[in-house]
Formats: structure tokens, sequence, C-alpha cells
């Protein structure tokens, strides 16, 4: 490894240098949250490497799919979303009805609610 890419440069410095201003100090403390870039803090400045940098795009690579045009042998073959879908659905109300069923009768006793009355307004007192 060079002398540079273990030079500190503080995330303004980062951003311009390397990243040419696309992106912005809060970006690179951001993906330090995320556990994919190094910070080093001295005083009350933060400070990262080229190597850091470098580790973190290796980090942030996204893998690119293969493009899908046609049938492929690695799609699983199966049961489409809607159908999935269908048969969850099925299945959550068919769970909802065994539960229903064996709650049985609630007896009219204890669903009967107390009548209250409300206190009286000031506005509807007779002087």
């Amino acid at each position: 490894m060079s002398a540079e890419a273990d030079e500190p440069l503080t995330l303004d410095e980062a951003c311009r240098e390397v990243f040419r201003g696309k992106i912005k100090p809060a970006t690179l403390r951001a993906e330090a949250a995320r556990g994919r870039l190094e910070i080093e803090r001295i005083g009350r400045r933060d400070f990262v490497t080229r190597a850091a940098l470098k580790r973190m795009r290796e980090l942030c690579r996204v893998n690119q799919r293969e493009p899908v045009s046609g049938p492929t042998n690695s799609r699983a073959s199966g049961m489409s979303e809607m159908e999935r879908s269908s048969v969850a659905q099925s299945a959550a109300l068919l769970i909802s009805r065994e539960l229903k069923s064996s709650l049985g009768n609630t007896p009219r006793r204890n669903t009967s609610r107390r009548q209250t009355t409300a206190p009286a307004s000031s506005s509807s007192r007779t002087s």
C-alpha cells in the first residue's frame, strides 16, 4: 500500500477529491453507520483514507443480475405470484374460520353494555 492510500482525508476532501463532489459527508457517515466505512476521529474532525474508501466501494458493489429474456432453466418452476398469494389468503381464511368456530357462543349477559347517562351540560339549564 502506498503512503497516499493511508493519508487521512477529511470527509469534505474525500467527497471532493475521490467522488468529485457527487456525494456529501453525510453519505460517508451513513456508510460508516452501516459498517462499510472506517472513519477515524481525531479531535472533532472525521477522517478517512483512500484505502478505507476503496474497501467501502467494494462492499457497496451491487451484483448485477443476468438479463432474463424468455424461459430459462434457472427459474424455479411452480406457482405464480398470484397463485401463491391466493393460497396464502385461503389458508388465512381457513385458520380464521377454525379459530372462530372453536370459540363457541358467548352468553348474551356477557355482551350487553351498560347504559350510561351523560351529565347535563350548563347550556341546557334554564334560568
